[in-house]
């Protein structure tokens, strides 16, 4: 199982990118991983449109969306803990099907840094 990760570097920084490795930067805006159904240019953008979009949720920080597609899953939320910009969020993409609790745990521990820098809860919406 492969867990990538969009949004800012992990170190901090500003600016948002797909990261396949925590230590390799894919410094690309363009593309998603191999096989990966969310794109950059589909309606359920990789950049802000997995993350919740209406209601109390919207750009609450650490309210989660789950996304199911084709043996895959996304989880995603707002994000503002190294670019304060509006708009700023995260995405996890997993090349599993994975309930959420199960996607969480599997992008903590691929990602702990990211999830070291994130100063709210992380929770279903």
């Amino acid at each position: 199982m492969k867990v990538y990760y969009f949004g800012c570097p992990p170190d901090g920084g500003k600016g948002r990118y797909m990261h396949h490795e925590p230590r390799e930067p894919w410094r690309s805006n363009c593309d998603a991983p191999a096989g990966c159904p969310w794109s950059f240019g589909s309606p359920e953008n990789i950049d802000g449109g997995l993350a919740p979009r209406a209601g109390a949720a919207r750009q609450r920080q650490g309210a989660v969306a789950l996304h199911h597609r084709e043996g895959w899953t996304a989880i995603a939320w707002w994000d503002r803990s190294a670019d304060v910009r509006p708009g700023s969020n995260v995405a996890f993409l997993i090349d599993a099907e994975l309930g959420l609790e199960e996607a969480l745990t599997a992008a903590r521990q691929a990602w702990p840094k990211v999830f070291a820098r994130f100063r709210y809860e992380v929770k279903a919406l």
